[in-house]
């Protein structure tokens, strides 16, 4: 995930040319799982050799048996040691780990027995089965840099071992079998370990130490491929860094730009990914020119027999008059050089790089000296082919149109263009020709011993770094752009320094939002203008609303962006990012009438992976007057439901514990994509609204898609966000869906705007005050404890004092639980710049929106009060930034939660005490609301939230009898514990005796964010 790379990759083994780094290395090699199983195939059958060839020492003693009896077992020979059952796993910054289950021996031997006068002898069977053993393999490197591998630690067990005596006095042996075969256990235990050792010693070090550390190319040059640091083993992969420098074997000289840290993608399907940089092919470059091969000499002697030109004065006198008379008839020279060693740069597309060349022209004398006549500048654009044969990198040049220049003559001035004919057909014809067959040889891979590759796939990769700004719905946007840019070969990384192209999505909602774009673009041009020369020019992208807003301004305003794509433009970035590699500006900025990206499931980016954004529709056709939504994202269009439901049971088997729902306008969702529901009747709107549109029948509506996706994953909460006031109506089944469903969270978010309806109206709202508060009660009677947050503007065009005080009783008549203020900031293109005066005061939007963050938080502080004693259950989302024995989680209301980091009683009484994990539930009650307010985490359960009441736990051990029956878990869910039994339900009740008791918690335990410690109503606004 860093900046240019090219990757090959390859079926059985797998070629990846990228990069990765602790000390920055120029090549990485990444061995997969599927690599290390393969692998492991060939080791296992060198191990049971190994142990098959087991010397174990011959066993004497004696007991007594009416008398003494002295024995001895000897000549052990083991016929077979089979490992039928065995894995080799990665364990993360430690190394691999090999583990054999049920492995078997068999093993002949001879015994001899003496009692008093009596002696006898004769052979005995040992089955030695259920072996099993434990080996640690710790990877490093030596001074020399090449790659070691020796034992950690090694373990054996042996659960049975069965001895069977022959003779005539076996009987006496089978007096004392028992302690025989505990003998040879201890003796089998001790020496396995001792020839695993030996094995590693003798056959795997040797054999890793086969990959070369310098590689000779040819007479001037070598690759030095010695580690920079010990393998790294993590999750997935086993990743070693290689220095990857090309050398001049006259005088290695030290490389005058550093290696780059970069990425190597994130798949690891194929079985071994090989990564190199631009740094790679650069040194090179470096080492080549340092050894003086990139100087070339074109006599006549090379030109083709049936050219049509001869290298000589005769034919360059048609374009040079003078140099019959200087130097008639005299055969010539061209010599080619470069100042400096040339740079490539490596794109989705491939190599590409610009070289300029010195061509200075002689004629060649009767006494074999050198006249010079000219010397001409050559630039042209050359791109390359790069593949894998034989392991080696190959490759093969193709050069562009050239372009001359003159840079002194000594035979007078002439004109210039009319020798560039020549040149290309020198270049194609002669010089090109001798390039190719070079890189036709080809460069060796760092292969150990008998090692081919298969199935290659070379793939080039550009690193790009994605930012986002604004709203949920940015968020998601985000996740589709690297969806769409994944597939086109660029690599992701977090660190911007390490970034080929930086894209930035941006929100237009208020003129602060977008300043603060303005003010990271002048950051982004001084980063610009720092890129080192060995690296391809930063490309900087706009996209999202303020592209859609902007774009000419963007474009032009100091030349800081390479590229603008609006929301419905993301699909071309690939070919955006394509003109803008040529130097060019591109920009794409058409809005859609039915664009969603039904067909892309965005890759997701949220910490942790607990929760994630769906978007299901686009667009919004609500015209509110002081909006640019309308204006930036286009008209209203919904995703197919089938594409929604298909990204969150994706979602829900990757362990996605929380669905955010995602639209301007969630409720008036209607996917029209299937015929049968298209002339269904427009749904009503709830009692004292309008909108400025009409009607729209047909399609599947909002209630139906959320109850479908209720029902995926009955451990998945659900929200949805945002909704508008006007489509919850009397009859919505989409208030009784929250109120029945458990999964479904009940928290609302429901914008007033203002107080006034004075102001409502001319906001184009569509409701009156006194509607609002109706469906506010309406909101809070079909859904007990249900938590609510809004968004309030201040100071918006010809807002009065009267009209302000309003909307203060109306945050103290509602009390919300979290709220959004802001100062009304105008946008261009909405009807209020064009029909309204913005003529409150700023110092006055200042005061009123101050008031309003006042009186929310004094409101939703009684509110969050109120809860303190209360249980609530918690998604846990990760540590807590506050401190390191805490952490963060959210509760159904969609408040922050801090409760501390302890081991915790498994209410099921399934497991041990254990500690919270991303993506667990965790019961917790509140006991303090403050500066930073906690709660007392009580117990614990990853899929249920049992009560600990001693009636729920008789409940519980009716319904799951055995342990087993609660391990598997068959229906508890995340919010309650949905058990079907009646006598589960009666037990819940009498524990919790509301249903929001257990499963909902509205009420704010915290409301501090993960990433912050300021206070609770700190984080309910945003100014």
């Amino acid at each position: 995930m860093r900046a240019q790379n090219l990757v090959v990759a390859c079926g059985a083994l797998a070629l990846c040319l990228a990069l990765t780094g602790a000390a920055n290395p120029g090549f990485v090699v990444r061995i997969t799982q599927a690599g290390l199983d393969y692998a492991h195939q060939h080791a296992i059958a060198i191990l049971e050799k190994e142990l098959a060839r087991l010397k174990l020492p011959d066993i004497s003693g004696d007991f007594r048996f009416l008398g003494k009896v002295y024995y001895q077992i000897s000549n052990l020979d083991l016929r077979t040691f089979h490992l039928p059952h065995s894995q080799i796993s990665l364990v993360p910054n430690v190394g691999l780990q090999v583990s054999i289950s049920n492995a078997f021996a068999e093993l002949n031997g001879n015994w001899r027995v003496k009692y008093g006068l009596i002696r006898s002898s004769g052979s005995f069977n040992l089955k030695v089965e259920n072996v099993y053993i434990r080996i640690n393999l710790r990877l490093g490197s030596d001074s020399s840099g090449k790659p070691t591998v020796d034992t950690s630690s090694c373990s054996t067990r042996i659960s049975e071992v069965r001895i069977h005596f022959s003779g005539k006095l076996s009987l006496l042996y089978n007096l004392f079998k028992k302690a025989v075969e505990s003998r040879l256990r201890k003796a089998l235990e001790g020496k396995v370990c001792d020839n695993v050792a030996k094995a590693v010693r003798n056959e795997l070090q040797p054999y890793a130490r086969t990959v070369p550390v310098t590689a000779r190319i040819d007479s001037m040059t070598g690759i030095d491929y010695a580690l920079v640091a010990s393998p790294t083993a993590t999750a997935r992969s086993l990743d070693t860094g290689l220095k990857g420098e090309f050398f001049s074997l006259a005088h290695r000289a030290t490389v005058p730009f550093p290696p780059l840290p970069l990425g190597l993608p994130p798949d690891h399907e194929r079985m071994v990914y090989f990564g190199a940089s631009s740094y790679f092919f650069n040194t090179a470059s470096f080492a080549y020119h340092s050894a003086g091969a990139l100087v070339f000499e074109i006599s006549d002697s090379m030109i083709p027999g049936g050219a049509d030109f001869r290298l000589n004065t005769s034919t360059f006198s048609a374009f040079i008059p003078q140099l019959e008379t200087m130097y008639p008839k005299l055969p010539m020279k061209f010599r080619l050089s470069t100042h400096s060693a040339p740079f490539l740069s490596i794109g989705p597309g491939g190599f590409s790089l610009q070289p300029v060349v010195d061509v200075q022209a002689y004629a060649v004398l009767p006494d074999a000296t050198l006249a010079p006549l000219f010397l001409l500048s050559l630039t042209t654009n050359v791109s390359a082919i790069v593949d894998v044969t034989s392991g080696h990198i190959v490759g093969s040049l193709t050069v562009g149109r050239i372009k001359l220049s003159l840079k002194r003559s000594d035979v007078g001035a002439f004109q210039v263009r009319m020798l560039q004919s020549i040149m290309n057909i020198v270049a194609s014809k002669m010089l090109l020709p001798r390039v190719n067959a070079r890189l036709g040889e080809g460069f060796p891979l760092p292969l150990p011993d008998r090692i081919q590759l298969s199935n290659i796939l070379v793939r080039f990769h550009q690193v790009m770094y994605l930012e986002t700004y604004g709203c949920q719905m940015n968020v998601n946007d985000t996740e589709i752009a690297w969806a769409i840019l994944q597939k086109s070969g660029y690599v992701r990384t977090r660190d911007l320094a390490e970034a080929d192209v930086i894209l930035l999505v941006t929100c237009s909602v208020r003129e602060k939002a977008e300043q603060t774009i303005w003010n990271r673009l002048q950051h982004l041009k001084a980063l610009k203008a720092r890129r080192q020369l060995a690296r391809p020019p930063l490309r900087i992208g706009i996209l999202g609303c303020m592209a859609e807003r902007l774009k000419e301004e963007i474009l032009h305003r100091e030349k800081l962006v390479d590229i603008v794509a609006g929301p419905d433009a993301y699909r071309d970035l690939p070919r955006l990012l394509a003109v803008a590699e040529s130097g060019q500006q591109a920009a794409n900025v058409l809005l859609s009438l039915d664009e969603t990206y039904a067909d892309i499931l965005p890759v997701q980016t949220s910490a942790g992976g607990t929760t994630a954004f769906v978007s299901i529709m686009r667009g919004c056709d609500n015209m509110c007057s002081y909006c640019i939504v309308p204006f930036t994202r286009g008209r209203e269009r919904s995703r197919p439901v089938a594409s929604i439901l298909q990204e969150v049971r994706m979602l829900s088997d990757q362990g996605v514990k929380e669905v955010t729902l995602l639209g301007q306008n969630v409720n008036s969702f209607r996917d029209t994509s299937e015929v049968q529901f298209q002339s269904a009747a427009a749904p009503g709107l709830s009692r004292g609204f309008s909108t400025v549109y009409k009607a729209k029948p047909g399609g599947l509506r909002f209630a139906h898609l959320l109850d479908q996706v209720s029902r995926i994953d009955p451990e998945m909460r659900i929200r949805f966000t945002s909704p508008h006031p006007k489509d919850f109506p009397d009859e919505a089944s989409v208030l009784q869906l929250i109120q029945e469903r458990h999964n479904i969270c009940k928290q609302l978010h429901l914008p007033a705007q203002s107080g006034s309806t004075r102001v409502l109206e001319t906001m184009r709202r569509g409701y009156t005050r006194e509607a609002y508060l109706e469906l506010v009660q309406h909101v809070r009677e079909s859904i007990p404890g249900v938590s609510l947050s809004s968004d309030f503007i201040a100071g918006f065009c010809g807002e009065t004092e009267e009209d302000h005080q309003q909307t203060v009783s109306l945050l103290r008549e509602v009390r919300y639980n979290v709220g959004f203020l802001f100062a009304y900031s105008m946008r261009q293109k909405t009807r209020a710049y064009h029909r309204l005066q913005d003529d409150v005061p700023a110092d006055v939007k200042k005061r009123r929106l101050e008031e309003l963050i006042t009186v929310f938080r004094e409101e939703a502080a009684r509110a969050h009060r109120a809860m303190v004693g209360q249980a609530q259950l918690v998604l846990v989302e990760g540590p807590s930034k506050r401190s390191a024995s805490e952490l963060c989680g959210r509760n159904d209301g969609n408040i922050k939660v801090i409760f501390p980091d302890t081991e915790t009683e498994d209410a099921a009484g399934c497991r041990a005490p254990v500690r919270a994990q991303p993506g667990d539930y965790v019961l917790v009650k509140e006991t303090s609301f403050s500066k930073q307010p906690c709660a007392e985490q009580t117990f614990l359960s990853k899929k249920a939230c049992i009560a600990k009441e001693a009636i729920a736990k008789k409940t519980i051990a009716k319904a799951f009898p055995t342990k087993d029956a609660c391990a598997k878990q068959t229906f508890i869910s995340k919010k309650a514990f949905i058990a079907e039994e009646a006598i589960a339900k009666k037990a819940i009740t009498k524990a919790f005796p509301t249903k929001d008791a257990c499963a909902e918690q509205t009420a704010a335990a915290r409301l501090s964010s993960c990433n912050s410690q300021t206070s609770v109503t700190d984080l309910a606004f945003t100014t």
